[in-house]
């Protein structure tokens, strides 16, 4: 169950970085930098199934993403 927490946290520091000021800029840097160590070890602990289906799912949401813009 750690894998959704750190997954969970790593949703939330890249919404905390987009909403930084420009001016804040080391800050943002030391937020997406938390974020992208914390998905990556959150998607390494998952079970199987779990990863499986975020990547089916990361995958659909670039497919739709891709019909939109054609």
């Amino acid at each position: 169950m750690a894998w959704l927490i750190l997954l969970a946290a790593a949703f939330v520091f890249a919404m905390l970085g987009q909403r930084l000021k420009p001016t804040d800029e080391i800050h943002a840097i030391a937020t997406y930098s938390a974020g992208l160590l914390s998905i990556f070890w959150g998607f390494a602990i998952a079970p199987f199934l779990a990863q499986l289906t975020l990547i089916v799912v990361a995958l659909g949401w670039l497919q739709m993403g891709v019909r939109r813009l054609s």
